[in-house]
């Protein structure tokens, strides 16, 4: 993707040709211009012009929390739930094993599974399961992926 501002500027264009301008306007609380000032291209207009739009302010919000350790779990429940509207799941890309054996890992595997087996049966909260489940799931592929890198090393 090339540079993000342009790029939220193209989608926030696509989601006001969808929705219409009454929508967003009504949404935002603004007018037509101000739409047409947060989809404006940076390049083409003078920088008194160029307003920052909600996806740019968003972007802002994402870089903070990724700055930070607790909010790392904060976005990446967020994206979570974002992907849950659309009927999909968010996955790490990478898995780093944290133990040096299988066995040791197999062990993180049951202590996480027995969490979120109590999550459930307490009735916690859909983010507290959701959070289990994921630790869970977590640990199974850093547990997977030591094996399956032992197993092209052996």
């Amino acid at each position: 993707m090339g540079n993000p501002n342009v790029e939220a500027r193209k989608i926030l264009a696509e989601i006001r040709t969808i929705t219409g301008d009454a929508f967003l306007c009504q949404l935002y609380g603004c007018n037509v211009r101000q739409l047409q000032r947060w989809e404006a291209d940076p390049a083409c207009v003078t920088p008194e012009s160029i307003r920052e739009n909600h996806p740019e302010k968003f972007k802002k919000v994402i870089d903070c929390l990724k700055a930070n350790p607790q909010g790392i779990a904060v976005l990446y429940d967020l994206m979570s739930l974002f992907a849950s509207w659309m009927g999909g799941r968010v996955e790490l890309a990478v898995v780093s094993p944290d133990k040096a054996t299988v066995e040791e890992e197999m062990l993180d595997d049951a202590t996480s599974l027995n969490e979120f087996r109590e999550a459930i049966r307490s009735g916690a909260s859909e983010v507290s399961a959701r959070t289990a489940a994921r630790a869970a799931k977590k640990e199974i592929d850093e547990t997977l992926q030591l094996y399956l890198g032992q197993m092209t090393t052996a």
